[in-house]
């Protein structure tokens, strides 16, 4: 068992039913906390919710794009093999985060 700080976080996201967090060295770790758990947990202005499946933190992001249907596409800049899209739903509040 480890405890992290919110500075060390970069994403957190559910896969196969399982829950995990990456720091920002790339370190990923398990955890019994529910996304809404986490959600709840962590600095709202720090970090945003993309997605039933997703939390990225602000410093966590390099690049954002247009994606389909009206989505957003993030580019973290740690190592994730699958790609951070803004749900549609989302998209209009986590522009307001960002500030646009």
């Amino acid at each position: 068992m480890k405890s992290i700080s919110f500075s060390e976080i970069s994403i957190c996201h559910l896969e196969d039913r399982v829950t995990r967090i990456i720091t920002k060295e790339g370190e990923i770790f398990c955890t019994p906390r529910t996304m809404n758990e986490l959600e709840l947990r962590l600095p709202s202005d720090d970090f945003f919710r993309i997605s039933r499946n997703c939390i990225i933190a602000y410093k966590s992001i390099l690049k954002i794009e247009p994606y389909f249907g009206n989505r957003l596409v993030i580019f973290p800049n740690c190592t994730l093999q699958k790609k951070l899209i803004v749900s549609r739903p989302r998209t209009s509040a986590f522009k307001n985060w960002l500030g646009e």
